[in-house]
């Protein structure tokens, strides 16, 4: 596992590529910058918990092409930020997975194409104990969103919401 990095990490027109466990991870701080990209390879592209996204700010694209996961938000707070293009597939859990949304919570959106796995979710808001899902905030994700699953595990895929008290996802 990558170990988590707090502080502040300002993003402004750089490529990071795949290492690790994890391209970016970031556990406190701010987040800022724009004009970045990151391309992760099989692993997590972005991984932020407890994070405060600047007003503007945001990245032209992220990539992950499988893993667990290729973006994960914890407590994720702040302004508008923007993740404008990229591709997340081939994930086994889910490919955008978003838990314990603070009230404050940033205004998130991205314009990607989503292609998990076979019999893995597309999004996953929430986890399975109360007020884990959104409380504020709003997820739009504008691009393509692409999911399969057999007979054998009839509740995989797709999108899943769970223990969301507000907030908007589109």
């Amino acid at each position: 596992t990558t170990p988590a990095c707090g502080g502040t990490l300002n993003l402004n027109n750089t490529a990071i590529t795949g290492g690790g466990a994890t391209a970016v991870r970031l556990g406190g701080g701010t987040l800022s910058g724009s004009g970045s990209t990151i391309a992760a390879g099989a692993q997590t592209a972005l991984n932020l918990s407890g994070v405060a996204l600047t007003n503007g700010a945001g990245l032209t694209s992220i990539t992950s092409t499988g893993g667990v996961s290729g973006v994960i938000l914890a407590n994720v707070t702040g302004g508008t930020y923007t993740i404008a293009g990229g591709s997340l597939t081939g994930h086994t859990t889910a490919s955008w997975v978003h838990t314990n949304s603070a009230a404050n919570a940033a205004t998130i959106s991205y314009s990607g194409p989503i292609t998990p796995a076979i019999n893995a979710r597309a999004v996953d808001i929430g986890a399975a104990g109360a007020n884990t899902g959104l409380r504020g905030g709003t997820i739009t994700l504008s691009g393509n969103i692409t999911t399969t699953s057999n007979a054998a595990n009839a509740n995989a895929g797709g999108i899943r919401v769970r223990n969301s008290t507000a907030g908007t996802l589109t």
